[in-house]
Order: C-alpha cells, then structure tokens, then sequence
C-alpha cells in the first residue's frame, strides 16, 4: 500500500496555520483522496486558504460520496508534558523517563478525527486501544510486528512512543534531578486502562518493595506509596495510563430558600422534598439534631463520625426546622444519607463502588453532594477522571463544591465534566442581588482546556442552619463553597420532586417514586441551567463573568412558572458518528427569552492531557426564523446572551444558546455528532452517543394558532363483536404563519396508557388550512376489551408534546373486561390528515415519505409509517449492522395487500395512495441497530431503528 503521497503532503503543512501570500478564500493549494478498505467511507486532505488569509490544514469525510465532515484542524498532540506536533519537533526526554524495549505504549495519530474503521483496523491487525489523545489520536498497545502493520495503514499519520515522562505529574518531573530528596516517599494515585488491570499492577508494585495501600482504590485507580526508583519503574508498565500525588480529603438558610424558589413551590404546589432521597458526603455529621428525628439520616458506609461540617451541609439539604424554623434546609421532607469521607475511599469501599451502592436499596438516591474533596489542583487529574468515571457509568447527579481559593486552584473532582461544581458569592445576608459578588473568595474557572466551571454559584457566607455538637446547634455563619453546593444540590432534589410529578409533559409512573421517575442526570443538569438566574455581565474580567458565576444561580420559581414552556428530551434521542438530530420548537411573541441548553455525559477524560478534556463532540446548532445561526456558547463568556455566528463549541460537553426577546416564530435546533470516538449509550452494541434536551421559552403546552375538534357521532357502545365508531374530525391553523406538526389519533382504555392509531408530520402548513372528516369511522374491533374508552386527535410535536388536543368517551359492550388492557394498532385504519383544504382547493400528499419507526426504541414490536402520493408496489428491507437482511421473517402489513412473504427475501405489498403501515416483530432478533429501507417506484426511503431487550 502507498504511502507515500500523504506522507509527503502532510510533511509540507503540519503547522497549524501558514500565512498566505496569494490566493483567494477558499482557494485549494493541496488535496489528496484517501479510500478506506472494505468501507464506503473515504477521507480527503488537503490545505485551504480560510476567510482570514491562512493556509490551514483541513480534511474532509465522506460516506458513499456524501460529505459528512469538513473540519479546519489541528496536529498537536496536547500532553501534560509537552504540547508537539510530531512531524514538527518531538520533546526532549530525560533517558530515565523514555520508553524501551520493555514498554509496548504508543501514540497513533490519524489524519483525521478517529473513525469507527480505524478501530476495526487496529483491532484486527492485534493492536489494544486503551485511551483517546487529542488530537485525534489513540493509545494504542502493541508489538514491534504490530507497530509495523499499523504504520502502513493510510490514513495513519504518525507513531511515537507514549513515554513514561507522558504518564507523570508535573511536578514529578519538574523535580527529577531531586527526586531522591524532594519526593522520597510519597503516596499516589495510579491510573490503569481497565479494572482487571489494578490486580497486575497492585502485584507488580508489591514485588518492587512498594507498598500498596489500596489496591481497589476506584475503577481504574491503585493508591501506592513508593520511592523515586520505583515510582519510575512503575511509569513504565503498560497497564499504567497517568501516576499523581495522593492527598486526603479536605473540607472546603433561610434566604437561601426565599432567593431561589423553595418557599415559592412548596407555597404553590407543596414542593418540600417529599419522596426526594440523596446522600450528603461530608466530614462527620450530627445525626442526632433534632432537625433529623422526623426521618432520621441513613448511614451509608459505616457509622458516621461527628463534626459540625456535615452537620450543616446535611441541615441545608434535609434539616426540618423543628429547632429553628429559619434553618429550614431546601428538602425538609426528603430522606438524608450521609456518608463520612474517613470511611469512604480510605478505610471502606472506593468512592466508585460508594457511588454505585446509591442506585440500590436502602438507599435509591437521586443525587450525592460532596462538600470535601481531594486536594486542590489546576489540573485534570487521575481524580478528575475517577470522577466522570462515576457520573458517567452510574447516571446520577453528583455535586461537588468548586473551593475556597479565590482562583483557579479547585478541588480535582470539581474539574470532572460530568459533575455539578458548585461556588459561590456574597450575598450580605440579603435578598437584594445588587450587593452581591464574587470578590477573590470562591474558586472559579476556567478548566485547563477553556472548559466552563463551575456550573453553578449560590450563597458563599451567611447561611443559617443546623451545627453540632448538641442536638439543637445552629449556626448562622456557615458557608464558603460548601454552602453554597449544599444549596445547589437541594434545587436538585425539588427538580426531581416536580420531574416525578409529571409537570413538564414528561412521562411518569404514577405509581412510581420519585427514584424511579428521575430523569438522566444530564437532563437534570440541562434543566437547572435552562432555568437558572444569570447576574449581569459584560467582559470576562468582571467580578461576576461567566467563569466566576458559571450558569448562574439555581431558581425554582422560574423552572416551575415557566413548566409549561419548555420542550425536553431526556436522552431518547440517540446519533450514529455524523448525524443530525433535528428539532423545531415556536416561540410567542413578547417571550422575554428564550434558553436553549444541550447536555451530553461524555466518557472519563485523559489526565494526560490538559488542553481536552472531552472525548465525544456533540454541537448545538440553533437557527431563529429569520435564518440566523447561533452555536452554543458563542459569545456566552463574554455576555449573558449568545452572540450570532462564531463556530462549533468544541471542548464543552454543556452548550448554550441564550436569546434575549427572541423573534416570534419556529425556530430550529440542530444537535449533530461531529465526533464520537468512544461509545456514548451504552444501551446499545454499536459506536453511539445520546443527548439531553431542554428548550425555556417555547410556545409549547398549547397553541394558539392551531385547533382541533372531535365530535362524536355514532357507534358506542360499541358490541361485543366489533364495529365502527363514527367521529367528526377537525383541525386548523388559525395564525398567520406556517406551522410544522404531527398530527395524530390515540386510544385510551379505562385510563391507561395511550395506543397511537395513525398520525402524519404535516410541514408548511399553512394559515387557513384546514383538515375536514366529517362522518370518519376507525373500526373497533371484538379483540377489544370490553370497558371504557377515550379517543383524542392530538396536535404537537409527536409523541412527548401535545399542543392541543380534543376528545370524547366511547364505550365496548360485552363480559371480557380486562384490568391493563392495551388497546393494540388496528388494521386497515384509514389516516385522516391525508387531505388537507384550503380555501379554494383540497390538497392530497405530494410526495413519498417515510414518517419512522415508532417506537422506537422497541422491544420487540414496532411500526413504519410511509405516505404514497399514487398508488404503488412497496417494498421492505430489514437489515442488521452486518448487511444480513432480517426484514421478511419479521415483517407485517397493518394496512394494505398482503405481503409476499419468505425467509431472507424482501416483504413487498401493493398500497394504494394516501398513509400506511407495516409493522416489523423484532422477537428472536438480538438488541442492536437495524436499518430499514423501503423502495415505492425510483423513490428509496431509509432510516434507523433500536432494538432493547
């Protein structure tokens, strides 16, 4: 295989950027095309003169010549140790810190960013992937034969040895020459690839003469003491990824409640914290205050030491005022764990296995605060990793106080991207926000690789609440960024409260609790800072910028008055590398903002590196009616409100657009999976990522401009061996723009969960147009129990939103009543919002489409609707991620001919004009992604459906 003309031209233009002399913008000076084997996905480099004059290295993605990505890029490879690009200049090493014949660790950097094809690759060829490395680069274990074969594949574009100065802290190899005397025996943090790896290493430091003192010290961490020779011996084993100091924990009301809406929703709504369980982590606590004694605090890993720490970070969160009514923490009926940190992850379990423990009984835990943290640091350190290790795998909100530096020096689990950091400001014990500030006394921001932290500030002085060493202690000096993360974390556990409660539109059990109705943690995070109260700003060197005050303060009172206009997705929604996710949302006029908020949780970062920290890329992408284009965070650190234009946030993993007065109209949110280098949903066997959603400011719960009435005619009850119940439907857009919406018809038995029975996304609908159905008829068949019913017509964004919707009762005659029925989808159902009529014409579908699966996900059932403008011969093709066609065995008409029907070959029906169904049985077939595609004439529709079992 050649390699040789990429080699040459990206040996002309590693440097990030060149100066042009000449060209116009645009303008290619280089390009080369390179095909990947056994994919239709080829890559092409190139350099291009950009809008600002620069020569700048690009490539490009293309999937069956269809341009997925053009990305303007970058080649340093940016460690700790040394930010390089390597075909410029490699760093100087010390010869006891460079890798040999016995260290097989090497970096692979891609042309491009990594591609599911480049693992397939290396993993054939018997290379092990163990880590990402920015930018777009693997860390790769293999043999010298293995190094050989990877160097020649072609999109390769350089291979160097991951040294063991890469896997040391700073100020390990800062005080090299020294060692024996700066760090003669120190205790660290040892970070391997993988759990099966702490074993190897806790054995191997054991046959140095180390001493291990946790060899189980989280997922991937052992906790070692251990002389200089040592320490580099053990920098050099493979299973070793990054090696730092270990340090202990350290620890770092009334107004509170008023400021940030606890009183107002216990006031409107009975909102106290009832049914909301979550552990307080902390230094000793008071567990017998009198403030507890209504429900005592639970001890999670052990008895619980005493210190007036803990107790009042645990009052702030769960204390009930039964001794001082003004210490009334924010969940006064909720249920406190607490947790002493001399216990965990020192004497008791890890702090990954503690976190784990809160997702079972006695526990069930919808949140963990932790106002104690490991040592301060500036750096994305191995705790740092641990950290999102835990949000990540477990998908429970942890909040963790920032610190008490005045700088960027902050505790390392706050660094961590899928934790909650918590800071603070002076608030003077006073409800008016013009007197407070920040002033040098919390940590701030930014992280190492530009990252915005903390996430959230409350009050940093002034707190009243409860203290030890009495049962009825109480301070009112409390604070610091331990107060103000307790805060923050009780406006966590009332969000869930009201999440349970269904009050967003959101789907609920209503015989669950409030555990088992919580949302994705990242819908939580999306949703406080959709809602949030940001402090007036301009410039980032306010006392009060973005990074001192992160999103703002929490505010319960806005999330819970605006419920009604805000559009969610609680991570449903799940991309392939390269798709766009595509969500429209209208705004009224006079709407005073408008907060778009993107949240994704991203695998544990590299602490190797500081200049990324994330490892998937997801980007928001938001388009107002007029057509102008806002992407997230643009603009948002120097000003409370987005600024137009800009590019791709590519280092968050939360993205912002916040829009003061937006415009009136449909605005449009585009989510796009620019990268996913390491799995992202777990749920599912393929390379994927998921996202929450959360939309403030949307005309949503209903809509003026559009209307719909059913009015029952005939039919009920229905008897016991079937017939047609006979409506009239009718629906119109009353406004004065276009609409886009679904529409779409629902069954209901005896109260219970609704069956969809056809629906139909209608675009461009415009002002005046109507659909008019008098004397429609949905056939009900004897299979139905017998019991009563509701039929509603239903208009929104389908199936979480319902803008408005109408209804009647009907009912089924008979002796076969049956508690839990489902009514099922029927078969032959006509779809009423085929035609649609305006003033002085009737309009039938002007084109194929396929609307989707739904649901989907789906176990094991599920069902594709299509639209046909004419008649025609519909074919069906089902496919695994493998090619293998699944489609005919599992496939089913509800609409239609009959299909004809045989293993391994197409389903094909003949269907006459209007909207269809055919429903594919996944039983037998095993969870993962499946294709569909289905062909009517020269059109070809095709999408993606999940299957969960």
């Amino acid at each position: 295989m050649n390699r040789i003309m990429p080699t040459v031209l990206w040996g002309l233009i590693t440097a990030s950027s060149i100066i042009a002399s000449a060209g116009a913008s645009g303008t290619r000076f280089t390009e080369t095309t390179i095909p990947l084997e056994n994919s239709t996905i080829s890559i092409t480099l190139g350099t291009e003169q950009s809008i600002r004059g620069e020569i700048a290295p690009f490539y490009e993605i293309y999937r069956d010549g269809i341009l997925l990505r053009k990305k303007y890029t970058s080649y340093t490879i940016g460690l700790r140790y040394s930010q390089f690009d390597p075909l410029q200049a490699l760093p100087t090493l010390d010869p006891q810190l460079t890798s040999g014949e016995d260290t097989h660790l090497f970096i692979v950097q891609f042309f491009t960013q990594p591609l599911g094809e480049y693992q397939r690759d290396i993993a054939r060829l018997g290379g092990v992937i163990h880590h990402y490395v920015a930018q777009h680069a693997y860390l790769v274990e293999m043999s010298p034969e293995i190094h050989k074969n990877i160097e020649l594949l072609p999109y390769v574009r350089w291979i160097g040895a991951f040294h063991p100065a890469y896997r040391l802290e700073e100020y390990l190899v800062d005080n090299l020459e020294y060692a024996w005397s700066v760090y003669p025996s120190l205790h660290y943090n040892i970070q391997v690839h993988s759990p099966e790896q702490k074993r190897i290493v806790a054995s191997r430091i054991a046959g140095l003469g180390g001493i291990v003192e946790n060899g189980d010290a989280g997922k991937l961490l052992v906790e070692a003491t251990l002389d200089p020779d040592q320490l580099f011996q053990v920098a050099r084993f493979d299973e070793v990824l990054f090696i730092d100091r270990w340090g202990p924990y350290e620890a770092d009301m009334n107004i509170a409640r008023e400021i940030g809406g606890a009183n107002y929703i216990e006031t409107v709504a009975g909102y106290d914290g009832s049914g909301v369980r979550g552990e307080v982590f902390d230094l000793g606590f008071n567990v017998n205050h009198v403030d507890f004694q209504s429900r005592p605090l639970i001890e999670h890993g052990g008895a619980v030491g005493s210190s007036s720490h803990g107790a009042s970070t645990s009052g702030i969160c769960f204390g009930d005022g039964t001794g001082e009514l003004q210490a009334r923490g924010m969940l006064p009926e909720g249920q406190g764990i607490v947790a002493d940190m001399s216990m965990v992850g020192l004497t008791g379990a890890n702090r990954y296995t503690h976190s784990g423990e809160l997702l079972y009984p006695p526990y069930e835990a919808v949140f963990q605060t932790a106002s104690v943290g490991s040592p301060r640091t500036t750096q994305y350190t191995t705790i740092s990793a641990e950290a999102d290790a835990y949000c990540f795998d477990f998908d429970l909100v942890h909040c963790q106080s920032h610190g008490n530096a005045g700088d960027t020096n902050a505790r390392p689990q706050s660094w961590a991207k899928n934790i909650i950091s918590g800071s603070g400001i002076y608030h003077n014990n006073t409800l008016d926000r013009s007197d407070d500030y920040w002033g040098y006394g919390a940590s701030i921001g930014p992280a190492t690789d530009g990252r915005i932290k903390p996430n959230f500030i409350h009050f940093y002085d002034n707190i009243w609440t409860t203290s030890s060493p009495d049962p009825t202690s109480y301070t009112t000096i409390f604070g610091g960024a331990s107060g103000a993360t307790a805060i923050i974390a009780g406006h966590v556990g009332l969000f869930f409260e009201m999440w349970n409660d269904g009050i967003f539109g959101n789907d609920v059990n209503p015989s669950g609790s409030v555990f088992e109705n919580r949302s994705h943690a990242a819908t939580a995070r999306a949703m406080i800072i959709a809602s949030s109260y940001q402090y007036d700003f301009t410039g980032p060197t306010h006392d009060l910028t973005r990074l001192h005050q992160g999103w703002g303060m929490p505010d319960l009172q806005r999330l819970y008055d605006n419920r009604n206009k805000i559009y969610v997705i609680d991570e449903t929604e799940v991309l392939l590398p390269f798709e766009v996710a595509t969500h429209i949302i209208s705004v009224d006029p006079l709407e005073p903002e408008l907060k778009i908020v993107m949240v994704y949780a991203d695998p544990p970062g590299n602490p190797a590196m500081q200049t990324q920290h994330r490892i998937n890329d997801l980007t928001l992408k938001v388009t107002s009616p007029t057509n102008e284009v806002y992407w997230g965070n643009n603009g948002l650190y120097e000003d409370p409100y987005s600024m137009l234009g800009g590019s791709a946030d590519d280092k968050n993993t939360e993205e912002c657009v916040f829009i003061e007065a937006p415009q009136t109209g449909q605005w449009t949110i585009e989510i796009s999976a620019d990268e996913i280098i390491e799995d992202g949903h777990l749920e599912t066997t393929v390379l994927d990522a998921d996202y929450a959603l959360v939309a403030l400011g949307v005309a949503l719960s209903t809509s003026p401009d559009l209307i719909i009435d059913l009015t029952y005619q005939s039919g009920s009850p229905i008897p016991p061996e079937g017939g047609n119940l006979f409506f009239h439907i009718y629906a119109e857009n009353q406004g004065m723009s276009a609409l886009d919406f679904d529409a779409w018809l629902a069954v209901e038995y005896e109260g219970g969960l609704p069956t969809t029975l056809v629906q139909r996304y209608l675009s461009n609908f415009q002002p005046g147009w109507t659909i008019n159905r008098p004397n429609f008829f949905i056939p009900i068949p004897s299979g139905y129990a017998a019991g009563n019913y509701e039929m509603f017509g239903r208009l929104g964004d389908y199936p979480e939103h319902v803008w408005v919707e109408d209804g009647f009762p009907f009912s089924k005659s008979g002796g076969n009543a049956l508690a839990g029925f489902v009514p099922f989808v029927l078969d032959g159902v006509s779809n009423p919002f085929n035609v649609i009529e305006s003033s002085d014409q009737i309009i039938q579908l002007a084109d194929f489409k396929v609307l989707g699966a739904y649901p989907n996900p789906f176990n094991p059932t599920t069902t594709i609707t299509f639209d046909l403008p004419v008649a025609s011969t519909v074919t069906l093709n089902v496919f695994d991620i493998n090619g293998r066609n699944v489609g005919a065995r599992n496939a089913s008409h509800t609409s239609g001919s009959r299909a004809t029907i045989g293993t391994g070959t197409p389903t094909t029906g003949f269907y006459s004009a209007g909207s269809h169904a055919i429903k594919f049985d996944g039983t037998g077939l095993a969870s993962g992604v499946y294709l569909y595609r289905l062909t009517a004439g020269e059109f070809t529709g095709m999408g993606k459906m999940v299957l969960l079992k």
